[in-house]
């Protein structure tokens, strides 16, 4: 099937930044990567006119997940649909979650809220305990610097 041009654009800028989140990840900590994410994700004006919407990029980051090497891994997902939303001007929440699989091996994955519905990553959450994130585990009401927790 044919995609119009912007679709196509979109599952491009998808699959490089999939590609370069998960070298980053795979080269470096991700609190080594997180300061370099949280700087991609200024707003751009020129993106907030753009007609793509959660569910379509989310649809996109799933997609190139599945040909970009190592694309399926939650966290590489959930930071690359952060990013291209956050640049829209859509704030959506990078949540976290942790079980133990088999042998007591501890288990986490990355999963991404928008508006209460989860956008990516949200198979087999009940078997996840979610982690605290920032706006959640502070004491005082100010609003939390980020949202990549």
């Amino acid at each position: 099937f044919c995609l119009p041009f912007s679709e196509e654009w979109l599952v491009v800028k998808a699959a490089l930044l999939l590609s370069a989140i998960r070298i980053a990840l795979w080269v470096f900590p991700y609190p080594s990567v997180r300061p370099l994410l949280e700087r991609g994700c200024v707003r751009s004006p020129r993106l907030l006119r753009t007609s793509a919407n959660t569910e379509s990029i989310a649809w996109a980051i799933s997609q190139v997940g599945s040909v970009v090497p190592g694309g399926k891994h939650c966290l590489s997902q959930a930071l690359a649909l952060h990013m291209l939303l956050a640049r829209r001007g859509i704030p959506v929440d990078v949540s976290f979650g942790v079980r133990r699989g088999a042998d007591s091996i501890v288990m986490a994955h990355a999963w991404v809220e928008y508006d209460g519905e989860i956008l990516i990553g949200g198979s087999n959450l009940d078997r996840f305990t979610r982690l605290a994130g920032p706006e959640e585990s502070r004491s005082d009401s100010s609003p939390a610097p980020n949202r990549l927790a």
